[in-house]
């Protein structure tokens, strides 16, 4: 019994070895799992977003909806053809325990396809190693910092554009509302219950506070309704870019999961250096100060906007407003 114990462990090692050496051979070309044309023909869209119920996740199939026309169905990294808005790009590495590794590798080659639009990493270390995917088609990402890393974890140059797909936000809004409030505060989902978010919001006269976790049309229209937004959510931030709304990155705390790349890299997709103002250091910032850190210019953002349209990897349908 001992010996074949024994046998099986080997065999075992056996396996996941080859596995694994298979990984680390040079990419064959795959055959696409779902064309652009089946796509079309179906309506339907397998897409990867993470599961937290917050604006920024679920800007993903309201955007896809409602600018592309395609009914959206949530699907894991492993099994979805289209990684868009958000910082999943290091999902398609190996990562976990060794059985996780082992589902990854043999997804390369069983599910080997996935169209990445407008994506990045949340760390600057998750740029390390290679992806496990055997067909990974890179049409847009959220920046340049993400850009260059791929082209190096690739080796193929990258002539793609750079930007997040949550510009597309003010495509939600039917109509623009009044300006109601001199300034919005958006904490990211980790600070909402910050004591020093309140805190915040009592130094101005005219302040609303935006729950991230509301329904994303109800926070839509109230980032609309201000003149400037303070946010610790970076698509708090891209969505007050997407309706031209002043804005600046807060830091509350450390408990956002990142180390800031996200904002580094979504800032340098328009050549614009990151400045966050910390609250743990800085006095809250004054509405002139808070207007005067942005640096992304209106013409900019609608150039994003045509660029991350026509980026797209599938065409538009069922009256999507491509």
């Amino acid at each position: 019994q001992c010996l074949f114990q024994g046998r099986l462990r080997a065999q075992s090692v056996t396996f996941v070895s080859a596995c694994f050496s298979c990984f680390s051979m040079p990419f064959p070309t795959a055959v696409r799992c779902d064309p652009p044309e089946v796509t079309a023909m179906t309506g339907t869209l397998n897409l990867y977003y993470a599961r937290i119920a917050n604006m920024g996740d679920l800007l993903n199939p309201l955007i896809i909806e409602r600018c592309f026309g395609y009914r959206v169905e949530r699907c894991s990294f492993l099994t979805g053809d289209l990684c868009a808005i958000g910082s999943g790009l290091a999902q398609y590495k190996l990562h976990g325990n060794p059985l996780m590794k082992l589902q990854q590798c043999i997804n390369g080659f069983t599910h080997p396809h996935v169209d990445v639009w407008g994506s990045g990493f949340i760390n600057y270390d998750d740029a390390q190693g290679r992806f496990f995917k055997r067909d990974m088609r890179f049409h847009a990402v959220r920046g340049e910092l993400t850009r260059r890393r791929v082209e190096r974890m690739t080796g193929r140059t990258l002539d793609i554009p750079t930007g997040d797909g949550g510009i597309l936000a003010s495509e939600l809004l039917d109509t623009l509302p009044e300006k109601r409030y001199d300034i919005g505060i958006v904490p990211h989902v980790c600070d909402l219950n910050d004591p020093a978010v309140t805190e915040l919001a009592r130094r101005y006269e005219n302040a609303k506070l935006i729950n991230v976790k509301d329904d994303p049309i109800t926070v839509l229209t109230e980032i609309a309704q201000c003149r400037c937004v303070l946010s610790s959510s970076l698509h708090g931030l891209i969505a007050a870019d997407s309706f031209h709304i002043p804005n600046l990155h807060i830091v509350f705390s450390d408990r956002p999961l990142g180390d800031g790349y996200k904002f580094d890299d979504y800032y340098s997709a328009y050549d614009v250096q990151h400045r966050p103002w910390d609250l743990r250091v800085n006095a809250a910032p004054t509405l002139s100060e808070a207007a005067d850190g942005w640096r992304i210019r209106p013409e900019q953002v609608e150039k994003k906007k045509h660029q991350m349209r026509a980026a797209f990897p599938y065409p538009a349908v069922n009256g999507g407003s491509l």
